[in-house]
């Protein structure tokens, strides 16, 4: 299916999710802006061949010396080892601010899935209802089984009773494993 033939439906939301993306990354405080980009260089293989050209350089230099440049850090390099290690130090806390936004992204995502799916078991719960309404009305014969499905399906969903009832099953899980590893 091509772009111009999604659904009007489907277009418009992927017009107002562009949009409100645009309008986030406007909205973006400065450092932000400074830390994706950041991260974005520090990611990029470019930025790996550079090290990688600077360290042998730097190496070379210092062991085999050149014509050019005279040793300045002789081995066992221990300015080079200082760079290493605060550059170590820049690009860990890089990631971990990256980490945390791509974080924070998923959590509000995933509650704006939440909210999305509970419409949508409410909305679905009145269809079935009106269903049996409709059914029971034209007098339609439903096996036992059937019927008890959809009753049950009707029933009111609690997603605080079911978000307990995954967490403690997932507690019990870890417990297990746990267990069995001792």
């Amino acid at each position: 299916m091509s772009r111009h033939n999604l659904p009007n439906v489907v277009a418009k939301n992927l017009k107002h999710l562009i949009a409100q993306q645009k309008s986030r990354a406007m909205d973006m405080p400065l450092q932000l802006k400074l830390m994706n980009r950041a991260t974005q260089i520090f990611g990029s293989s470019w930025f790996l061949w550079i090290n990688i050209g600077i360290f042998v350089t730097w190496i070379l230099v210092n062991v085999v010396g050149s014509t050019l440049l005279k040793p300045f850090d002789p081995y066992p390099f221990e300015f080079l080892t200082l760079s290493v290690s605060l550059e170590a130090i820049v690009l860990s806390i890089v990631v971990l601010i990256a980490q945390n936004k791509l974080q924070s992204d998923s959590d509000e995502r995933a509650l704006l899935d939440l909210h999305i799916n509970l419409l949508a078991e409410n909305e679905t719960t009145m269809i079935l209802k009106k269903l049996d309404r409709i059914e029971k009305h034209l007098g339609i014969e439903v096996s036992e089984a059937e019927a008890k499905r959809v009753q049950d399906l009707i029933e009111e969903t609690h997603p605080e009773m079911l978000a307990e009832f995954i967490h403690q099953a997932f507690c019990d899980e870890v417990g297990d494993i746990q267990k069995t590893k001792k």
